[in-house]
């Protein structure tokens, strides 16, 4: 009998536009994560049970996410806390996080500051891998910060700290100190690339997590703006739309950064911007 759940499971999933690997993953994940009953179990399911399983098949009908579901996301070998307040980290970003810890070794990395810290995956993971590197995870939205500061709270990572600040208000950010590396995966989706994008995603993931403001290059070129203006050495890894590799490395290279490098993914796709500044600040017009 509850082996008939876990195939409608599936079957939802499937109904959805996942494909066959994809529901049998997700449907294990969220069985495990949401610790219902083994499937070989000869035991009636019980009311609690079928009310449960029911709650999430409405859910998964309704195209939320399967992390939003089991409110769990592993990342980097970390189960992060994640609801409909912030972004769901992706594989891709692991691969940011891989980046800068490899070009981080040896540059005397003391000070990291993660933009658009969302669930704070990325600051905390590097405070995991670093303990002694202090990161300051920023974003503009009070609820994230709420997710972000949960996950700090659980992990018990004390060399993170969080700050609510809006990266593209020109005034706020200057108040900010000097830092030795930063990181981001800032919104970089124009709007007219939604045609693009999965049902869930558009429906519940926050669209400030996504979404660019005015124009794709907006967070690019207030990253590359501060890593030039401010003094003493600094790298900077951000992840960015495939896209538009070109484009920002060209925003980069236009604020005098040095060795300016696109690196692709396990996919072969532009996916990160790597660039450096290595004396004091530029002059930028």
């Amino acid at each position: 009998m509850i082996k008939t759940y876990y195939q409608k499971l599936y079957d939802t999933l499937l109904e959805n536009g996942q494909n066959n690997r994809e529901a049998a993953t997700i449907t294990k994940y969220l069985w495990e994560d949401l610790s219902f009953p083994d499937t070989n179990s000869d035991i009636l399911p019980g009311k609690d049970f079928i009310s449960g399983i029911e709650e999430v098949l409405e859910k998964v009908r309704n195209h939320i996410p399967w992390q939003y579901i089991s409110r769990k996301v592993n990342f980097y070998g970390r189960d992060f806390y994640v609801d409909e307040r912030v972004l769901i980290p992706r594989p891709e970003t692991e691969e940011l996080v891989y980046y800068v810890l490899q070009r981080g070794k040896g540059n005397n990395i003391k000070t990291v500051m993660d933009v658009g810290t969302g669930s704070g995956a990325i600051a905390l993971t590097l405070g995991f891998e670093n303990p002694a590197w202090q990161i300051t995870g920023i974003d503009l939205s009070a609820e994230a910060l709420e997710v972000a500061i949960k996950n700090r709270d659980t992990f018990r990572c004390n060399n993170v700290h969080f700050l609510s600040l809006d990266f593209l208000d020109e005034e706020a950010v200057s108040m900010l100190p000097d830092f030795d590396l930063i990181v981001s995966n800032p919104p970089y989706i124009d709007l007219n690339e939604k045609d693009h994008m999965s049902t869930s995603t558009l429906l519940h993931e926050p669209d400030i997590a996504l979404f660019v403001n005015h124009h794709a290059m907006e967070f690019y070129e207030a990253l590359a703006r501060f890593v030039a203006t401010r003094n003493g050495p600094c790298i900077v890894l951000a992840e960015i739309n495939a896209l538009r590799g070109k484009e920002t490395q060209t925003v980069f290279e236009k604020n005098g950064l040095q060795n300016v490098e696109i690196i692709k993914d396990m996919q072969g796709m532009d996916r990160i911007i790597f660039a450096e500044k290595s004396g004091r600040k530029q002059d930028i017009d």
